[in-house]
């Protein structure tokens, strides 16, 4: 049950963030997105860029929260392959 809910909100998260970009906005506010039912709480994994930034993702989707209570959305050009920054461990 958990699991359907949790996954639920990331689907919600990620229509919101897909949306957006679809319409060619950059940038919203938090307070808007939170209205819309977007869950900061909830991502897929989150990067530090090399400017010390955060960039949180949720499936491909990502942005990035400013000080002064807006989001940048962020455009991947690239997908990142995550599975090859991780080390198997044999038991």
């Amino acid at each position: 049950m958990m699991i359907r809910l949790v996954n639920r909100i990331l689907k919600r998260n990620y229509s919101i963030l897909a949306e957006l970009k679809s319409e060619g906005i950059a940038t919203a506010l938090i307070s808007e997105l939170k209205m819309n039912g977007f869950r900061f709480d909830h991502f897929t994994f989150a990067d530090m860029t090399q400017d010390n930034q955060i960039s949180y993702f949720c499936y491909d989707q990502s942005y990035r929260t400013k000080e002064n209570s807006m989001v940048t959305l962020i455009s991947n050009k690239r997908k990142r392959d995550i599975s090859s920054s991780r080390k198997l461990i044999s038991v």
